[in-house]
């Protein structure tokens, strides 16, 4: 038992010297949602709570609101108005999955804030860069966030989002 174990031990430091060990796969990416799946999991009203950083360092969840939509996109705080948008809009048939605010002038002008998000439980965690870009019909943007972090390096947003009313100011789970 002892001399198995042995060279058992053996071919394991011998695979290992030779690089031949076979790393992990690589995780499938989440499948595409549909539009329903859209309709429940991301668009509507959120809240901002805690664990969102600006450029790496942490910022309080302090209730800013967010309004989600195809059809239109808005922004608050303490229950006031700050900004409406012309819409907001997801995309997951990409990898990472994209969340884009758009915004249009009186003039016709669009420019887009894009974005990219995941979903992690009840919550929605959305990583923006902090400029605003023309629209462009590919969706292709060189401010998109390439990964779902905020470091001081890449300088993103990222927010950490909850389910709420609308001009909701706080997440409070006994509101749930």
């Amino acid at each position: 038992m002892r001399l198995r174990n042995t060279a058992r031990a053996a071919g394991v430091a011998a695979a290992l010297a030779l690089g031949s060990v076979v790393a992990a796969p690589v995780p499938k990416p989440p499948p595409p949602l549909t539009e329903a799946e859209l309709d429940a999991k991301v668009y509507g009203s959120w809240v901002e709570v805690e664990g969102g950083k600006e450029a790496g360092k942490p910022v309080p969840g302090y209730g800013w609101g967010w309004k989600l939509d195809p059809k239109a996109a808005e922004t608050w705080d303490a229950g006031l108005s700050l900004g409406p948008y012309w819409k907001a809009e997801a995309n997951t048939a990409v990898v990472p999955w994209r969340l884009d605010v758009f915004d249009k002038s009186d003039s016709g002008r669009v420019v887009v804030k894009p974005g990219i998000f995941r979903l992690d439980g009840d919550a929605l965690v959305w990583v923006t860069d902090d400029g605003w870009c023309e629209w462009n019909k590919t969706g292709e943007y060189a401010a998109r966030p390439k990964e779902l972090t905020s470091t001081e390096k890449n300088g993103y947003t990222l927010r950490v989002l909850k389910r709420c009313d609308y001009l909701q100011t706080r997440f409070d789970e006994r509101d749930r």
